[in-house]
């Protein structure tokens, strides 16, 4: 029990099947869904590895947001989490955990000079790690790492227009990093200030139409998918509706769990979901409080999905690593994984 509340807590689940599901284009409760597959949708489905069940994510919900930037208005084209940024100090170092220990292949590992940034990228088959180190000490990412230390610094949402994307999105009010593309690891990005996204620094990145398609480790006890992010705020409502009007994400019902002292929304951008949680009051102090009072807002913790949960765990405690049994969320040690929180989900 110690243990566990050391290393947090677990909460919430995402069943990934149904309306969600590269198997099945059925109707779905999202607003909007027209029940069939656009054009983004079947650029999407290109991504994952066929005869899998990777999900593509809400068909109405993409053939949604078509519709509305044809007719002119300012909805951006985002279509899913595109990866989860992490800053390391040490690149080789840190990426020991994902290459040795999770078993993820290097799809790119390449310095971006006019940005004094190396980057390593991790590909699952939804999503990306991006590693990211400081190669000279007065660059954003140095600076990160001198005031935070290592862990999570950005979410990247895929964009099929970035420079329309960050049009509206400064015509919006959010206070921009960027107004115009710039190159980046993943194709042209742009980044939005955390001030305006609960202390989260979202990117949008437009990947090259001839960007090379990868696919997570394909056994049993490796990570292969994002399952999802978990972002720790003050008013989880709110901010699932803030994020639905900024960036089309779809929200969930909201659940609490007193057992764990949560409450929390899961919401959608295409299949890759943020969960939103927060205490509930006169719960009992753990690091989900710890982390509002200390810290405030942002990225919390990482969830990867697994094929088999306790395969998974016994892999890794056999390399050393700390993790909590998979039936008490296969939670592993902040220690073992250079600060970043990261659970395992078996899906």
């Amino acid at each position: 029990m110690e243990k566990r509340r050391a290393f947090g807590v677990g909460w919430g689940s995402f069943p990934l099947g149904g309306g969600n599901d590269e198997r099945s284009f059925s109707a779905c409760d999202a607003p909007g869904c027209v029940n069939r597959l656009s054009e983004i949708g079947r650029r999407s489905a290109a991504r994952f590895r066929p005869g899998t069940w990777q999900p593509v994510g809400c068909v109405g919900i993409l053939q949604s947001r078509v519709d509305r930037i044809s007719e002119g208005s300012d909805a951006m084209a985002l279509t899913r989490i595109h990866h989860i940024g992490i800053a390391v100090e040490d690149a080789d170092e840190a990426g020991k955990l994902w290459q040795d220990v999770f078993g993820l292949e290097v799809a790119l590992d390449t310095v971006l000079e006019s940005q004094g940034v190396r980057g390593v990228i991790y590909p699952l088959d939804n999503c990306e790690i991006e590693l990211l180190q400081p190669t000279r000490l007065d660059t954003g990412i140095a600076r990160y790492l001198e005031s935070n230390g290592p862990g999570f610094h950005h979410i990247c949402l895929e964009s099929t227009d970035v420079a329309a994307d960050l049009r509206a999105a400064e015509a919006s009010g959010m206070e921009m990093i960027d107004t115009e593309p710039r190159e980046g690891l993943t194709g042209m990005i742009g980044f939005i200030h955390p001030r305006s996204n609960h202390g989260v620094l979202v990117e949008f990145a437009q990947p090259p139409a001839d960007a090379p398609q990868h696919a997570g480790p394909s056994g049993d006890a490796s990570p292969h998918a994002l399952h999802h992010m978990t972002v720790a705020v003050h008013d989880v409502g709110a901010v699932a509706d803030e994020f639905a009007a900024k960036y089309g994400f779809a929200a969930r019902e909201p659940f609490e769990s007193a057992p764990l002292g949560i409450a929390g929304q899961f919401t959608d951008l295409g299949a890759t979901p943020i969960e939103l949680i927060t205490g509930l009051p006169g719960a009992a102090e753990g690091p989900l409080q710890r982390r509002l009072a200390n810290e405030g807002e942002g990225m919390f913790m990482l969830a990867l999905t697994v094929r088999d949960a306790e395969a998974a765990v016994a892999q890794l405690r056999e390399q050393g690593v700390t993790v909590t049994d998979a039936g008490a969320g296969a939670f592993i040690s902040p220690r073992d994984t250079y600060r970043t929180r990261l659970r395992l989900s078996e899906a």
